[in-house]
């Protein structure tokens, strides 16, 4: 939930279904601090604003690759047959592997942005 009064977010999730919030006035959002990262499953509780840490690709790579290790679902717009196959046989609880390469270079791609300032 969004309290735009008081800058908060409001969440919970199914690994912790703690409600927990990130405070948004204890961060700074000018370019010249590093951009923050924060495992939402993480065990914390209340205000979880100290708990992000600076964005690292290493961290990034290894969310993406529990991400795709653990997506219970697939969305099956032209797959082929033997995907489909792969899957029953998997229950839908498991995407088949994804090769390290491609998933190194997915958790390579916020490395590429850039933060502008405004002028006004």
């Amino acid at each position: 939930m969004y309290d735009v009064t008081n800058l908060r977010i409001y969440f919970r999730t199914f690994d912790n279904p703690q409600i927990r919030f990130i405070n948004l006035c204890a961060f700074d959002f000018t370019c010249a601090t590093p951009v923050k990262v924060f495992n939402l499953n993480s065990l914390v509780s209340g205000d979880v604003a100290n708990a992000f840490i600076d964005y690292t690709q290493t961290a990034n790579r290894d969310l993406i690759g529990k991400a795709f290790g653990k997506t219970p679902y697939i969305f099956l717009t032209g797959l082929d047959m033997k995907l489909i196959l792969y899957l029953i046989k998997n229950s839908f609880k498991r995407l088949p592997k994804v090769p390290d390469e491609e998933l190194d270079t997915l958790s390579r791609y916020p490395d590429t942005t850039v933060c502008e300032v405004e002028e006004k």
